[in-house]
């Protein structure tokens, strides 16, 4: 069963869906240096699509029940 999966999730890793590891290098140095870092840091093409994906869905959610947290504050 697992090699089944391997296999399955193989097929989504493209040349170049990992990236170049020593590109991390100068992204690092560039956020230490930073005047004003920031707290995360994405790094690669990968993550940002997917986090931005997962993101508005929960800013969806929350909002879908902002009635509730507001009721939640009592005032």
């Amino acid at each position: 069963m697992y090699e089944t999966v391997k296999a399955e999730l193989l097929t989504h890793f493209t040349p170049g869906f990992f990236g170049d590891p020593q590109a991390t290098t100068a992204a690092v140095l560039k956020l230490v240096d930073s005047e004003n870092p920031p707290l995360r840091l994405l790094l690669g093409k990968v993550a940002y699509p997917f986090v931005q994906q997962t993101y508005e869905a929960r800013w969806a959610e929350w909002n879908a029940w902002k009635p509730v947290s507001d009721d939640a504050h009592g005032l």
